[in-house]
């Protein structure tokens, strides 16, 4: 979910307690009035994570409830604009769980700010984008993924292949490369298929 510059986001229950409404009246309320969640659903996360709240548009939801003409959200990026975990994953050329585990190994230590009363973490683009620009002149690593952040698994895979048709002069089978790289059968099958194309 992109938080545009200079808005904010309300959660279901500060809407509905803002309108003196139940919950699931606001939301049906919302609803009618084509005001979407401007975090696409499902509201959810990875593994066994809490759901993630839904999130709206504040500048939205104070016109609905004072029946005044619905703003429109911008749809140019901005530098100000906060990214959430999976589009700043996005951005950086992370797969989110490579995200996620480089942000607990403290190899990502851009401090998110934390938005509404869900304190859903959020990151600005302009931070991320220095991410990127540095470690694109860096000539040591000649471009690429972000300096200390984690190949994917997609990634792991291309690069497991390369060594043992370099070193070995032979294609690898499947198992060979899930052992190698400790990603799933599947994850192995789906980047080969990818080089195949």
């Amino acid at each position: 979910m992109v938080i545009r510059a200079g808005r904010d986001v309300m959660g279901l229950d500060e809407a509905a307690h803002a309108a003196g409404m139940d919950p699931q009246a606001m939301r049906r309320r919302l609803h009618r009035r084509g005001l979407a969640p401007v975090n696409a659903p499902p509201h959810s996360l990875v593994g066994n994570r809490r759901p993630r709240p839904a999130l709206w548009d504040a500048d939205q939801v104070r016109a609905e409830l004072a029946d005044d003409p619905i703003p429109n959200i911008p749809a140019v990026d901005a530098a100000a604009d906060l990214l959430d975990r999976v589009e700043a994953a996005n951005l950086l050329g992370l797969e989110l769980e490579s995200f996620d585990r480089a942000r607990h190994e403290g190899r990502i230590t851009l401090t998110p700010e934390l938005c509404s009363d869900h304190q859903v973490p959020h990151w600005q683009r302009r931070s991320l984008n220095a991410v990127v620009q540095e470690s694109a002149n860096d000539p040591a690593r000649g471009g690429g993924r972000p300096a200390g952040t984690e190949e994917s698994k997609r990634d792991r895979v291309l690069t497991a292949l390369r060594h043992i048709r370099e070193t070995e002069e032979r294609e690898p089978n499947q198992a060979e490369l899930v052992r190698a790289t400790g990603v799933s059968r599947m994850t192995v099958r789906a980047a080969l298929a990818d080089v195949q194309d």
